[in-house]
């Protein structure tokens, strides 16, 4: 199944005739873009075009049953294996939800989960996914993080809690603001494209590709905030304390990881392995000291640990050697 597919949620809204034109659009440029999503959307509407109006109290069972002859006739589209209701495909759970309309007040609801229940996103090592939010807002999860996407998310604060590292893109909206929560942290959109790592012990860095945010410790008021603009990466300590801004970073190395490399332009040797190690999720060491502060100019590739080694080995004039638990660069 692609990675760049809309939520339940944003589905749902979007085939009711609930969803915003962010929304709309979003839909759309998965079903344009991506290779199935054309086939699924299609299957969704017909099912939901054909579901009647209900009257009475919902009854999922019944629902199901009514829908069920449909979705029969319509193959499962590929990678999603039909199973019991709590593993039926997505498109059966929408199909499934779209008879449960009472009258003129209509409501809608995914099987196999509660109503207005919170929406958690995670990716396991070497994985990237991408989300799109309720608001039109994207969001690509670096390996091993997750995301938890709040029930009131969609028609009230605009707030996402985030673990690991994770690019957003943000539909810019006065009205409700639009804040990550990280640990320790709250990061504020200000019309903007950035960066969030969580880090070990409180910590927090962030890069803006395109426009501003601010950022604050969670404890503290907007009048304590740390505002980063395009270009800039900050590293920020416990209580929301600016630790380091760099200012005039070249955006292009921001966020290459979204794109599946990793750009390091004038990086210490350290801190490159630390972040290859980081991804790959294991241990990178340097076994001469002097290497540590040596300038280091690359793109790695990270769909493959040894290839990215191997080219970082050949631009310090050092060799791979592979040791119980990791790797020693030498």
């Amino acid at each position: 199944m692609s990675t760049n597919r809309p939520s339940d949620d944003l589905l749902a809204r979007v085939l009711s005739g609930e969803g915003t034109p962010h929304e709309r659009a979003a839909v759309d440029e998965w079903a344009r873009t991506e290779p199935d999503g054309a086939r699924e959307l299609e299957a969704l509407r017909k099912v939901w075009g054909s579901g009647s109006v209900a009257a009475g109290p919902w009854d999922v069972d019944r629902a199901w049953a009514r829908v069920a002859p449909q979705l029969e006739e319509r193959p499962a589209p590929p990678d999603i294996a039909p199973a019991s209701r709590r593993g039926w495909p997505v498109w059966a759970q929408i199909a499934a939800a779209a008879v449960l309309v009472v009258g003129a007040v209509w409501g809608w609801r995914i099987l196999g989960a509660g109503a207005g229940a919170e929406v958690v996103y995670a990716t396991a090592e070497g994985e990237r996914q991408r989300v799109t939010l309720a608001d039109g807002s994207t969001v690509i999860l670096a390996p091993r993080s997750g995301l938890v996407v709040p029930a009131r998310f969609a028609r009230g604060a605009r707030e996402v809690s985030l673990t690991g590292e994770a690019w957003f893109s943000v539909v810019h909206d006065d009205a409700r603001p639009f804040t990550v929560a990280a640990g320790a942290f709250r990061v504020r959109d200000i019309g903007t494209v950035f960066t969030v790592h969580t880090g070990s012990g409180d910590t927090l860095g962030v890069s803006v590709v395109e426009g501003s945010v601010a950022v604050r410790g969670a404890a503290h008021g907007t009048d304590d905030e740390t505002v980063l603009i395009e270009g800039d990466i900050g590293r920020f300590t416990t209580g929301g304390v600016a630790a380091l801004v760099e200012r005039g970073q070249p955006v292009a190395a921001l966020a290459s990881w979204t794109a599946g490399d990793l750009v390091l332009v004038d990086v210490a040797a350290e801190d490159a392995v630390a972040a290859l190690a980081r991804w790959h999720d294991t241990v990178i060491n340097l076994a001469e000291p002097a290497l540590a502060r040596q300038p280091v100019t690359i793109t790695l590739a990270l769909d493959s640990l040894e290839r990215a080694l191997d080219d970082l080995a050949l631009l310090l004039g050092v060799t791979v050697e592979r040791v119980e638990g990791g790797f020693v660069l030498r």
